[in-house]
This record gives structure tokens, C-alpha cells and sequence, in this order.
């Protein structure tokens, strides 16, 4: 018989990126400066990935008496192992970055920190803008979604708003900031921005904080971001600092731990994800539309692999994970590859896929004395 391979195509080009997210939202490519290039969640209708993308989705804008300053040279890092922050420091002032997550809603934050070095006063506009070049679903492949972009001012939420409709809408984004930012948008260019204009004393330093929500068409969007700004940016930071903290490993050797953690948060948020139509929990192998074989159920991936880690910091959702596998994925068990719905997407059978299923809750109960879940009927 002859041999058939399906082999990924090797990687000719590599750049540096930064990810981060929570179960309802990923995003996978930040640059390092600061600049998101895809925002994606997970829907059950489409069994896929369903993104926002391009080349500046979102990029901060920093304007000093009225001249545009250019963020570069510029560090980054992870705060608690998670959190990206980027910092710049200027002739005449020092901006922090910071793009917040937090466990169990439906968006993001986009912080921006600017303080005044100087004694004299300036004047600045601190904002967000972006482009929404194009929208692609995501099994194995990226497929462009031939759909309508629509952009316009979503006025009863008062936020700028992005929505992708077919037949029916299959997801909006809405944007807006604190402090009755200005809101501008082109709808030839799908071009946005949110800005706020204050003047900073000398030495002065203020947080703006601009709000990025995702639902299923533009009302539920935007009154997920009405509930983010009524939270507050500062809020929602510290509910994702407060998780991390005390969800993390502690290791003696502090770079170590850092690095261990990051691994650990990457695995939690993507391979494991809360659909935006459903809410219900599906497993996947990553939601980064960069690994060649993403928005798809692999029992080898989920259970070898991802579950040890969101197991060792998290035993609830590590329960929550073999309830999901035992009653959306068992009817396929062995199955080389499923869609995250649990139909067959690679047929073929491969024991380690099968053995999956019974090596984790083995592990499972070994690691917690949970026996109670041997019981559960589904």
C-alpha cells in the first residue's frame, strides 16, 4: 500500500510576536510594539476560529502638541507571565502599554500610560486606531470569509463597531474608551479611531483605557462593552493579576518560573476555549491561527499534552475538560482528528488518541482524589 503523508509546510519566514487572552477571546499576533494584528473567538456554528485581522488592527497613537511621536526603540515584556507591556521613553514623556484579558469576559483592554517628564505642560491626544483588513476562518487552514464588513457608530452603546454578516451575522467587535473619547470611523477604508485630548501638567501621568468586546452581532458587542467601562479598566486589571497570581507555579529559580508559567498560561487559554454563540467548552489544539492544524479536536493534544498543565493549576477546569471530552468527544474516540463539535474531521484511527481519554482520567483522580467524577452520567 502505498504511503500518504500529510506534511505541514515549512516555515521560510519568522517573526517574533507576543499572544495573550482569556476562554472567549485570543489574540495571537501582537508585535513588539505594541500593535495587534488578529483578534479571534471560537463559534459553534462554524466549528472554526472566526477572526479580525490586518496589519494594524490596533496600534496606539500618542501625539505630543499636536506632533506625532513614533514608538520605537521600544521594550516589552510579560507581566505575570501573561500580560504584555511595552514601554517607551521619549524627550518628553514615558508610555506604558498594557493589553489586559481578563478570565471570563467577552473582551479586552487596551491600556495606555502616559506621564509628563518634563516641568512644563503639553498637550496630547492618547488613542487607539486601526484597520479591519479582512476576516478568515480557521480549521486546519485560514479561509478569507467572503462576508460583508460593515463599520459604523453603534450610537446607543456609543462605541465604534465592527460586524461580519453572511447570511446571518456571525460577529461584531465594539470599541470605544473612558472619558467621551472622540470616535472616528471611514467606511470605504474600514479605518477607525478613539481618542481622548488632555492637557498634562509637568510631571504629570494618566491611564487611558480604550475597551475591545466581541458577541454575536453588534447589540450584545456593545453592551459588553458598556459592562467593561462601567468595571473599569483598572478593575478588570486587577481581576486578571489577582488570577494569575494565584494560579501560578512557584519555583526557586525566578527565570525559570517565569518561563514555566507563560507555558502553562498559553496552554490554559489555547486549548481550551468558551464558544462566543454557545458558551459551551470545546477543546482544541491551539486557537493561534499559526499552528498548521488549529481550530480542530486532537484527544493526543488536549489530554497528553495541554491537560497536565491546566491541571496543576486549575483542578476545576481540569474536570470541566474530561466532562467535555467524555460527552462531546468519546463517541469518535481514536479518531485521528475531530472537529471541535466532535464530528470527524481526519478519519483513520491512532491508538494514542484513544488511550488519551483513559491515561488522563487516571491522572486525573491520581492528582486530585477526585473519584466522585467516575459517577458522573452525562
Amino acid at each position: 500500500m502505498q504511503k500518504i503523508l500529510t506534511i505541514p509546510e515549512a516555515e521560510k519566514e519568522y517573526d517574533e510576536y507576543l499572544a495573550t487572552g482569556n476562554e472567549f477571546v485570543s489574540i495571537p499576533s501582537i508585535t513588539k510594539e505594541g500593535k495587534v494584528e488578529v483578534a479571534n473567538v471560537i463559534l459553534d456554528k462554524t466549528n472554526s476560529l472566526i477572526d479580525f485581522r490586518g496589519n494594524n488592527l490596533i496600534e496606539p497613537i500618542i501625539s505630543v502638541d499636536n506632533g506625532i511621536i513614533n514608538l520605537k526603540p521600544i521594550r516589552y515584556r510579560y507581566e505575570n507571565s501573561w500580560i504584555p507591556v511595552f514601554n517607551y521613553d521619549g524627550a518628553k514623556m514615558k508610555v506604558t502599554i498594557r493589553i489586559i484579558t481578563p478570565k471570563g469576559y467577552k473582551g479586552f483592554v487596551y491600556e495606555i500610560t502616559v506621564k509628563n517628564i518634563t516641568s512644563s505642560d503639553i498637550y496630547i491626544e492618547c488613542g487607539v486606531q486601526g484597520i479591519w483588513e479582512e476576516s478568515a476562518s480557521t480549521v486546519f487552514h485560514t479561509q478569507k470569509i467572503c462576508a460583508t464588513k460593515d463599520i459604523f457608530l453603534h450610537t446607543w452603546t456609543n462605541s465604534i463597531m465592527f460586524e461580519l454578516k453572511d447570511m446571518t451575522v456571525l460577529a461584531a467587535m465594539a470599541i470605544s474608551g473612558d472619558d467621551d473619547p472622540d470616535l472616528y470611523y471611514d467606511k470605504e477604508h474600514m479605518r477607525y479611531k478613539v481618542s481622548n485630548k488632555k492637557k498634562l501638567n509637568g510631571h504629570e501621568e494618566k491611564t487611558f483605557y480604550y475597551y475591545y468586546s466581541v458577541n454575536m452581532e453588534q447589540d450584545g458587542a456593545g453592551t459588553i462593552n458598556i459592562d467593561l467601562r462601567r468595571r473599569g479598566g483598572y478593575n478588570l486589571y486587577e481581576i486578571e493579576t489577582r488570577w494569575l497570581q494565584e494560579h501560578r507555579v512557584k519555583l526557586e529559580n525566578k527565570l525559570l518560573e517565569d518561563r514555566v508559567n507563560r507555558n502553562i498560561f498559553f496552554s490554559y487559554f489555547y486549548s481550551v476555549a468558551y464558544t462566543l454563540d454557545t458558551e459551551e467548552q470545546v477543546l482544541l489544539t491551539s486557537k493561534s491561527h499559526k499552528y498548521y492544524v488549529s481550530a480542530a479536536f486532537w484527544g493526543r493534544d488536549s489530554l497528553l499534552w495541554s491537560f497536565p498543565a491546566v491541571c496543576l493549576i486549575d483542578k476545576n477546569e481540569a474536570r470541566k475538560i474530561l466532562l467535555t471530552c467524555f460527552s462531546r468527544y468519546l463517541r469518535n474516540a481514536g479518531i485521528h482528528s475531530l472537529y471541535i463539535n466532535g464530528s470527524v474531521l481526519y478519519p483513520g484511527f491512532e491508538l494514542d488518541e484513544l488511550a488519551a481519554y483513559v491515561i488522563a482520567l487516571d491522572e486525573y483522580i491520581e492528582w486530585t482524589g477526585d473519584n466522585e467524577i467516575m459517577n458522573i452520567k452525562k
